[in-house]
């Protein structure tokens, strides 16, 4: 019997050694979280309309994976597929995809909220260790822009959510963080959100992100 709670659809002609990946990128996160996850399913996909359509992703999408936290299915898309999509895809990259979605079900699993997206993704980011795989060049948005996941998915900020989520942990540690994501529930809206920041941080989180901007230059 499996020590890991999963199991894994897909085609052993294409994809190599996948297990092993994921297995991997399980006990990462269950050492940093302390703690395990219920029974799930991964299912790699090999038809990039059929797994936009799926996870209802706009048709011209190419994002890599869907964790799925509140489902019993991890939806990713083939490496196989994904190189024939983007040249600079590669096998580093690829893992790095897999901690950061398995991170997702972690953090969903300890706090049970999925959003504010910027801290669901940025400390997902963080976990995987993606810093170099995110483009510095994205727009700033406002945090207001960066909650909810019908904004995100039309304009996603990993690199901004990646840095903002490092920068609350560097400057006010990981107790702050932990005790913020404690009271959040998992239907607070921007609004809520914005109040329980104030009272755990003693700013706004309009001013924790000029506290960035400043930083950053």
């Amino acid at each position: 019997m499996s020590k890991y709670p999963f199991e894994v659809e897909y085609n052993s002609s294409k994809d190599k050694n996948m297990r092993k990946i994921f297995e991997k990128s399980y006990d990462i996160n269950r050492k940093y979280f302390k703690m395990d996850i219920p029974k799930f399913k991964i299912k790699i996909w090999y038809d990039r309309q059929k797994f936009n359509e799926k996870l209802k992703l706009p048709s011209e999408s190419k994002y890599h994976a869907h964790a799925g936290m509140q489902t019993k299915t991890m939806h990713i898309m083939s490496p196989s597929i994904s190189k024939i999509e983007d040249h600079n895809f590669n096998k580093e990259f690829f893992k790095s995809i897999i901690i950061h979605e398995f991170c997702h079900r972690f953090f969903y699993k300890k706090w049970k909220i999925t959003i504010p997206i910027w801290i669901t993704e940025g400390f997902a980011c963080m976990i995987a260790k993606q810093e170099k795989f995110l483009s510095k060049k994205e727009k700033i948005l406002p945090l207001s822009k960066m909650h909810y996941y019908k904004d995100w998915i039309r304009k996603p900020g990993y690199w901004q959510a990646y840095s903002l989520t490092k920068f609350s942990i560097r400057k006010y540690g990981k107790d702050k963080l932990n005790n913020l994501l404690s009271v959040l529930r998992k239907r607070d809206n921007y609004t809520i959100f914005s109040k329980k920041f104030k009272k755990i941080y003693g700013i706004t989180p309009k001013e924790f992100q000029q506290e960035w901007l400043k930083q950053k230059k």
